[in-house]
């Protein structure tokens, strides 16, 4: 098992592309009444792409701008679930936005080609703010041409066969990951020192062991070349190959701040009960840091949200570099200075949360007002208290010895979650049924009085089962903690008999022994009478006969 620690940079804006064949298919030109992939008023050919289509789909706003479209505001937003032959964005005539989101489980097949991340001279982005996309491959972007391709992860899953970033120098391509996962089972590809991955959470998972190339890129080559995978700044990159995935490399994103819950922690509701992090340093020694804290469930905004965008180029951000954060998160506590800040998690869903980083230093001078210097953006699915889920064990077979019998029952909690406490098992007795009379007739109920449970323990799994009554009884382990839930209890039987004979021959491998005429359990004269009384009865009637 290798592991390989990379130390925060700065983050470096660089370039990426990829070469690749032309497409014919169709048109996204985003002419309907809304911007969804699934309205066929939004395509050329009035038609969605789907698995049968043998021309790929080219979300290219040919109809509907140039490449100053993103002042117009074009997008295509894939909310359910689709397939398509291939995939190509901003293919021809523009550059074009494409958001999956995870409403209604946004999903996205590519069965054939792959997936073409901007061509021929535009800037196309994809943005993943859930949701999931398969595809044999991914080129960011397509072609060595002076375009520029973009994709942004805040959340969801891609899964490919091979990423290529950057096969040529004249083009520009990069991956902004800040959540969500990239499982890739052949290849990952950044050819050229134009070719950037800024990694500021999520993860990237490839087959195998490929920590020598991922630890070349990370570190320029032994310094030779600038990195080619960066942390954003407050950030680590983890890499290891065996350990976080078995038999494959998993490089991952680490906060400085080490957030609790930790960044796309799964984590039931009612644990939540604060927002804890490690606060950063000053910018310099002798300086001031205070953090304000945003928490709740949101929408991220577009990467067309002109109005946000214009704030961040309006406080001095570079053009094109402008990220989207969660729409409309609520301010919990402001100037924190001790790193924690009480919430409450009401029900199952996913929450997020930012802290934005103050200093008081302005232009090397300490003392200053503080302004911003850093927003991390974390979440966490909330999920409700799930039910317990018991084994009771196999059937018992057993006999009355000296008029009682004493059974061990072992059930077993097969899930709990502890939430709000661990859960506590109980024994019953669903039906207790006694022998049928020798005479025939309907079996009795046992009385419950002549049966009873002694837990042997405090978690009610185990416990003693007394009866002094053949029959038998239909147990039931179930198990519950304060918060009533349909719980997944577990039934088994015990089956009594006056004696060990009579218990074994209702037992389903019982097989009689050889010998044994009368089936008494015993092989001695009385069966050997039992079969030379028989022997004889049969040669009397041969010779009668």
């Amino acid at each position: 098992m290798k592991m390989f620690l990379c130390n925060k940079m700065l983050c470096l804006v660089m370039a990426v592309a990829v070469a690749g064949g032309s497409f014919a298919g169709q048109s996204f030109h985003d002419l309907g009444d809304d911007h969804l992939f699934s309205n066929p008023d939004n395509w050329a050919q009035g038609k969605v792409p789907d698995d049968s289509t043998t021309n790929p789909g080219d979300l290219d706003p040919a109809f509907y701008t140039d490449a100053t479209m993103w002042d117009n505001g074009a997008i295509c937003v894939i909310n359910d679930v689709h397939e398509c032959y291939g995939l190509s964005i901003g293919a021809f005539n523009g550059s074009l936005e494409v958001v999956v989101q995870s409403v209604e489980g946004g999903d996205l097949t590519i069965g054939n080609w792959g997936l073409n991340i901007s061509r021929n001279s535009h800037h196309s982005k994809l943005f993943m703010t859930g949701g999931k996309i398969t595809t044999p491959y991914i080129n960011i972007p397509n072609m060595d041409d002076p375009q520029k391709g973009t994709l942004i992860m805040q959340d969801g899953v891609i899964d490919s066969g091979w990423m290529n970033v950057s096969p040529g120098v004249d083009a520009v391509g990069e991956v902004k990951l800040y959540g969500g996962v990239i499982n890739l089972t052949g290849f990952l590809e950044i050819d050229t020192p134009s070719g950037l991955i800024e990694v500021g959470g999520g993860s990237i998972v490839i087959d195998g062991d490929v920590t020598d190339l991922l630890g070349d890129y990370i570190d320029g080559f032994g310094g030779t070349e600038d990195p080619r995978i960066v942390p954003l700044p407050g950030y680590s990159v983890e890499l290891d190959y065996d350990v976080t995935n078995q038999g494959r490399t998993t490089l991952k994103a680490v906060s400085d701040l080490a957030p609790q819950p930790a960044n796309q922690a799964e984590i039931p509701y009612a644990e939540i009960s604060s927002l804890d992090f490690t606060m950063p340093d000053p910018l310099v020694a002798g300086g001031s840091v205070s953090c304000d804290v945003y928490f709740g469930d949101a929408v991220w905004q577009s990467l067309n949200n002109t109005g946000a965008e214009d704030a961040y180029l309006a406080a001095g951000g570079v053009d094109g570099d402008w990220i989207p954060e969660p729409n409309n998160l609520p301010l919990i506590e402001a100037d924190v200075i001790d790193g924690s800040v009480d919430v409450a998690a009401t029900e199952a869903k996913e929450y997020h949360w930012q802290v934005k980083v103050y200093d008081d230093t302005v232009d090397g001078v300490v003392g200053g007002p503080k302004e911003l210097a850093a927003t991390y953006t974390f979440k966490f699915d909330a999920v409700a208290n799930q039910a317990p889920v018991v084994e009771a064990g196999d059937d018992i077979y057993t006999w009355l010895d000296g008029g009682t019998a004493s059974v061990t029952l072992q059930g077993v909690m097969v899930e709990d979650d502890e939430v709000p406490e661990p859960a506590v098992a109980t024994w019953s007795v669903i039906e207790a049924v006694g022998l049928v009379p020798e005479g025939g007739g309907e079996a009795p109920d046992i009385d419950p009085s002549t049966y009873s449970f002694t837990p042997t323990d405090g978690t009610g799994l185990n416990a003693q089962l007394n009866v002094s009554v053949s029959g038998y009884y239909e147990l039931q382990l179930d198990a519950a903690d304060s918060e009533p839930l349909s719980a997944y209890p577990d039934t088994m039987t015990v089956y009594v008999r006056d004696d060990s004979c009579e218990v074994s021959k209702i037992h389903p491998d019982y097989e009689p022994m050889m010998g044994d005429a009368n089936e008494d359990c015993y092989v001695d004269m009385e069966d050997f009478a039992a079969v030379a009384a028989d022997w004889l009865g049969s040669v009397d009637a041969f010779f009668l006969n």
